[in-house]
C-alpha cells in the first residue's frame, strides 16, 4: 500500500483545508506534535462507518429532490409526505403505497419516498434489490430501473382514472431513495380498480371520505369566473 503525503492549509479559526484527489478511496490522518507524538488520528475508507464524519464526501449543488427529501424528513409524515422501506410490487403491502397515491391525487399531491422509515431514518433499497438480484447478471442502475418500471407499472394497473405519476431514483445520505410523485388529480374522484376504493389524505393518513369529504370529491371543480362571482 503507498502512501501519499498531503499539505493542509491552517485557517485562522484553527481548522484545517485539505485539498484530496477525486481518485482517494482510503484516508489516514495522523496528528503529531513534537518527537513526533500521537494525539489523534482518522482513518476512512470508501464507506465510513455510522455516526463518523465523512472526509471524503464531495459537496456537491443540491438538487430540488435533495431540497425535497430534506424537508420531508424535517417535517415527517403528514398531509403531502408519506416514508416507506423497500416494497416489492408483487409484495401485498405495495397496496399502501397504491392507496397513498390515490390520497394525493384526490388532494394536493403529494411524495411518497421509498426507502425511508417512518422514523425519518433513511435505509435506501440498495440492500433488498442486490439480495433479490444475487443471481443475475445486470447491474444495480438496472435493478434500479426495472423496480422503478414495476412501481410505476403497479400504479398505474390500480388507480382510476389514470393520473400521471413519475417514479424516480435519488442517491441520498449514502442510500439510493425511490420518489414517487402524485400531482393533485384534475379528474377527481380517484379509486382503487381493485375494490373501487376513494381514499383522501388527512393529516398522515390515508382514510375514506366521510359524507361531506365524498360530496366535495364529487362536485365539479370550481371556475374562476364562479369564484369570481361569489367573492363579489
Amino acid at each position: 500500500m503507498n502512501y501519499e503525503p498531503l499539505e493542509a492549509t491552517v485557517n485562522i479559526d484553527g481548522s484545517a483545508t485539505l485539498s484530496l484527489p477525486e481518485e482517494v478511496r482510503r484516508l489516514e490522518l495522523f496528528l503529531l506534535g513534537p518527537s513526533e507524538t500521537l494525539y489523534d488520528y482518522h482513518r476512512e475508507g470508501r464507506w465510513p462507518l455510522e455516526g463518523t464524519t465523512s472526509v471524503l464526501t464531495v459537496e456537491k449543488p443540491i438538487t430540488s429532490d435533495e431540497k425535497i427529501i430534506q424537508q420531508a424528513i424535517k417535517s415527517g409524515e403528514g398531509v403531502t409526505f408519506e416514508f416507506k422501506p423497500y416494497i416489492a410490487p408483487s409484495n401485498p403491502k405495495f397496496k399502501e403505497v397504491i392507496r397513498t397515491a390515490i390520497a394525493f391525487a384526490n388532494k394536493s399531491g403529494g411524495y411518497i419516498f421509498l426507502g425511508i422509515a417512518d422514523d425519518c431514518q433513511v435505509l435506501g433499497v440498495e440492500h433488498e434489490l442486490v439480495n433479490q438480484n444475487r443471481n443475475t447478471v445486470i447491474d444495480f442502475e438496472q435493478q434500479v430501473s426495472r423496480y422503478i418500471g414495476a412501481v410505476l407499472q403497479a400504479l398505474r394497473g390500480r388507480i382510476v382514472p389514470s393520473v400521471n405519476v413519475e417514479v424516480t431514483s435519488i442517491s441520498f445520505a449514502g442510500h439510493r431513495v425511490i420518489i414517487v410523485k402524485v400531482p393533485p388529480g384534475n379528474e377527481m374522484p380517484y379509486r382503487d380498480a381493485q375494490g373501487d376504493h376513494l381514499y383522501i389524505r388527512r393529516g398522515a393518513n390515508n382514510v375514506l371520505p366521510n359524507n361531506e369529504e365524498l360530496k366535495e370529491l364529487l362536485s365539479p371543480p370550481k371556475q374562476p369566473d364562479d369564484l369570481l362571482w361569489r367573492n363579489a
